[in-house]
């Protein structure tokens, strides 16, 4: 069952994503799939937000987004969607919030090769979180830190293509400000912080 601040920390990173696309004038480059849910293996699994470009390259199956945010387990989630969709799936971003404490992490996790790769995991991909960034605060008087940011994905997990040079176009960037307003607008509504 979500949760009020797992929601407005998705909710906040989404609408933060769609400002800093349109700095690039790339809003229709890409379709917004909010939690679409997808079935693979026997299981159904609905993102909280999910994200795949307009147009897809050759071959590449649309079944899959190329971006995920997910909530709540952050771990067991993005093995999934990374595993399951055999890379397709190119990053998995989550989001956890401390239920007791002003305390925020965000993960980046991709798929990569195991580190001991054996002839019965020739070709697989392991979930690997690749970013983590941690937003806290001592209490509602003191000020907001933010540890490793700012929280940056590749613009071509986004797009599954390089961004085009001598454009606006650039990795996706969550700053250090827009971070400390998104645990500003989790802790105003979180009932236990």
């Amino acid at each position: 069952m979500p949760s009020l601040p797992h929601e407005l920390a998705h909710a906040h990173l989404n609408v933060t994503l769609a400002l800093i696309l349109g700095g690039m004038n790339l809003v229709e480059e890409i379709d917004f799939l909010a939690n679409a849910h997808v079935y693979s293996g026997g299981h159904t699994k609905r993102p909280d937000q999910s994200y795949i470009p307009s147009v897809l390259p050759a071959g590449r199956s649309g079944v899959w987004p190329s971006v995920v945010i997910e909530t709540g387990y952050p771990e067991r989630s993005a093995r999934w969607w990374l595993e399951e969709s055999r890379g397709d799936v190119r990053a998995v971003i989550s989001v956890s919030v401390h239920q007791k404490m002003r305390k925020i992490t965000l993960t980046h996790w991709q798929a990569v090769p195991p580190r001991r790769p054996t002839r019965a995991t020739a070709g697989q991909l392991v979930a690997q979180g690749t970013q983590e960034v941690v937003i806290t605060q001592e209490d509602k008087d003191s000020p907001i830190e933010v540890t490793n940011g700012p929280f940056v994905v590749p613009f071509s997990s986004f797009f599954l293509r390089d961004a085009t040079p001598g454009t606006a176009e650039k990795d996706i960037e969550w700053s250090v400000d827009s971070l400390k307003l998104l645990a500003r607008k989790v802790w105003a509504k979180h009932p236990n912080v």
